[in-house]
């Protein structure tokens, strides 16, 4: 096999796996508030036209804590669908929308090690669509009580 033809396999071969695996939006609008205290944190994107698949990590800050996670989504073609996955990437809720038909939905996921969030966007021919996820804490932190150290004698 020639170098030539080598490098253009390798080529091939890499603009397949691309193709195969990619999540293409194009006019994607992304918005992002960060978690603030006990404020509420929330991602929108917004986009003209998407297809495929892709995962979305939020990040938290807080490792291990409980949130509750609320979607909503819409699209006005094709189909839209936002999964919210547990650590082991599991499906804990799946929201999806199709033709002008809003869906929405809310669970309780427990963050990663590492205070991340981890979700799946599908997206099916979807044109005109949207996703909000927002946030929060689902119970506040509180700090852990110490005893005062003990006197030496």
């Amino acid at each position: 096999m020639s170098k030539r033809s080598f490098i253009l396999a390798s080529c091939l071969l890499l603009l397949a796996f691309l193709l195969a695996s990619c999540y293409l939006a194009s006019g994607e609008r992304v918005e992002t508030t960060p978690l603030a205290g006990m404020l509420p944190g929330a991602h929108t994107a917004r986009f003209v036209s998407a297809d495929g698949e892709d995962y979305l990590t939020i990040e938290t800050g807080i490792p291990t804590a409980p949130f509750i996670v609320e979607v909503a989504v819409q699209t006005e073609q094709g189909e839209l669908a936002v999964t919210v996955l547990d650590s082991r990437q599991e499906d804990l809720l799946v929201v999806t929308a199709r033709l002008d038909v809003q869906d929405s939905g809310q669970t309780t996921v427990r963050a990663d090690g590492d205070g991340k969030i981890l979700l799946r966007i599908t997206a099916v021919e979807a044109r005109g669509g949207a996703y909000t996820i927002r946030y929060r804490l689902a119970a506040p932190l509180t700090p852990t009580p110490t005893s005062p150290p003990t006197p030496a004698p």
